[in-house]
Order: C-alpha cells, then structure tokens, then sequence
C-alpha cells in the first residue's frame, strides 16, 4: 500500500488512499445529490466545495511525487511543464461553471437557481 517507502513516497501514498476515499464519497453524494434534484429537493450544497477540495488535495500530491523524483527527472524543462498542466487544470476546474443551489433558473429551464460558485 506505499507505506514502506521514505517519508515522501509515504505521504504520497496516504494522501492518495484519502483522496480515493474523498472521491468515492463525492460520487456517492453526486449520485444522491442527483436523484433529490429530480425529486424537487435540494441537498448536498457542499457537494462542489468538496470536489474542490478534492482537486486541490490531488495537485498537491501529484506535485509532492513530482518534487520528490526532481532529482531523477533530468530536464528540468518536464518538472516545470508539469507543473504548469497541473495549475492550469486545477485552476480550470476549480473556476468551471455554476452550480445549481435553489429558487428557479431561466437558464437551465429548470425550478432551480444558477448561482456562481
């Protein structure tokens, strides 16, 4: 499970074993949240404060394995490439879109309100 590593690696693997948790309860919240909007019922308003945090939490961790293996990436070039993909989908997802949160949405065509998130 990557907990026998150096300290790095190891966080790396903790930090990934969180995340798929945090995932798997944001899919289940996703699902949830999508079957009381068909109901009429609003529910799960932090649903995208988590997938936020999710996503933040992911960057970092792949940015700690990027800086560990730093000294075995040659060109110095594909670290820093890397991490600009990185900040720049992080930072594209984290200010994508708006969210539903309540009232009626002229928009959507929906009785739901579009707020910006």
């Amino acid at each position: 499970f990557g907990l026998d590593a150096p300290l790095p690696n190891r966080i790396h693997a903790i930090l990934g074993w969180c995340i798929l948790g945090l995932m798997l309860v944001q899919g289940c919240q996703g699902w949830s949240k999508l079957l009381h909007l068909q109901a009429g019922k609003i529910s799960y308003l932090l649903h995208p404060k988590l997938g936020r945090a999710i996503l933040l939490l992911a960057s970092g961790n792949i940015v700690l394995i990027l800086w560990t293996f730093r000294i075995q990436i040659t060109a110095l070039l594909v670290l820093v490439l890397s991490l600009s993909v990185i900040a720049a989908a992080a930072l594209a997802c984290m200010i994508s879109g708006q969210q539903l949160v309540w009232g009626r949405s002229a928009t959507a065509g929906t009785d739901y309100q579009v707020m910006p998130s």
